[in-house]
């Protein structure tokens, strides 16, 4: 993990070198190469490489699908913190397609959805990691997709999986639908599916079609009642803090309660949000919600160096010297 961390500062402290702006991509042998947008830095990165993008905002199109294994680091999705630099924004669509098995994305905003696999294709993606990031949704596009991590993001629009596997845990999210033996836990669902079909409620929903899966541990400020849903079929629940009396196992009722008396500041799907729990519900704050199992990061950053301080004379000095001091923190090794 140490030789991770100072290959990651060397990257690091050569992009600062170069030009603001820059994307240092280091390869599998440890050697760097900068480019000035992040299409040609996929494009011409080795597979297994790892993609390092600074503050700043970074346009994809459409036509560029990731068919390699790379790891995407930005440097987290908070417009305020401890990042001097601000924060690392993609604006448009991500696409993992055909040989992209293994990849991950982190610690950035993405203004639209992460795609995985091709609809185009019959080709599934497996092993693909989101985490730390803000994005609109994960849209997973063939159903024998499998090993799909989504952790510790804020997803502001309702995701769908094809009926894939995947492991969705402490996300603030809208809703999830097609899942088929998937992991839900500790997540916090705002509601986004909405069901009018004869014989079943109207209303927004935390689930559509989740079969088979693991739903444990979360809260949800919209019913989750498996009868309200299409065919949530043999899906184990337990422990969920819920307005619904009757949804699985050991379930949490809160009856209508105002989300502001369980959470300091509920505020939606944005970092802006507290959802660290009032004093009343404190003692369920290890286990259900963002903060049990695999706990949150409230500050979103990923284990990519960042800049807490800089300050670079605006004159050179009598030797032609221009005088810059950064301090820099990296927040976690990576394994």
């Amino acid at each position: 993990m140490k030789k991770n961390i100072l290959t990651m500062l060397v990257a690091f402290a050569a992009t600062l070198s170069v030009q603001a702006q820059q994307i240092a991509v280091v390869s599998t042998d440890g050697s760097t190469a900068f480019y000035r947008t992040l299409k040609t830095a996929i494009e011409d990165s080795d597979p297994g490489s790892v993609i390092y993008l600074p503050g700043g905002g970074f346009p994809i199109d459409d036509d560029v699908i990731i068919t390699k294994k790379l790891n995407i680091f930005g440097i987290g999705h908070k417009a305020k913190g401890v990042n001097a630099d601000g924060y690392t924004t993609i604006s448009g669509n991500l696409h993992f397609g055909q040989g992209s098995d293994g990849s991950a994305i982190e610690g950035c905003y993405i203004s639209g959805t992460v795609n995985i696999a091709e609809s185009s294709k019959d080709y599934p993606v497996t092993d693909i990691t989101i985490r730390k990031c803000n994005l609109d949704k994960v849209a997973v596009h063939d159903k024998d997709c499998q090993d799909i991590i989504v952790n510790q993001n804020y997803i502001r629009s309702t995701s769908t999986f094809a009926y894939s596997r995947a492991t969705i845990t402490n996300n603030v999210l809208r809703a999830v639908q097609y899942l088929n033996g998937a992991t839900i836990c500790n997540n916090i669902f705002i509601g986004g599916v909405y069901t009018s079909r004869s014989g079943y409620a109207n209303g927004y929903y935390a689930f559509l079609d989740v079969k088979s899966s693991s739903i444990n541990d979360n809260v949800s400020f919209v019913p989750m009642r498996f009868e309200s849903t299409t065919t949530n079929d043999n899906c184990q629940a337990d422990g969920n803090m819920v307005h619904d009396d009757s949804f699985g196992d050991n379930c949490i009722w809160v009856g209508y309660a105002e989300w502001s008396w369980i959470f300091k500041n509920p505020a939606g799907i944005t970092p802006n949000s507290n959802f660290h729990y009032q004093e009343e519900y404190l003692q369920h704050e290890t286990k259900c919600g963002l903060y049990g199992g695999t706990d949150f990061d409230d500050d979103a950053l990923p284990p990519t160096p960042y800049v807490i301080q800089k300050k670079i004379d605006t004159k050179t000095d009598a030797a032609g010297m221009l005088n810059i001091h950064i301090r820099v923190k990296a927040s976690e090794a990576i394994e």
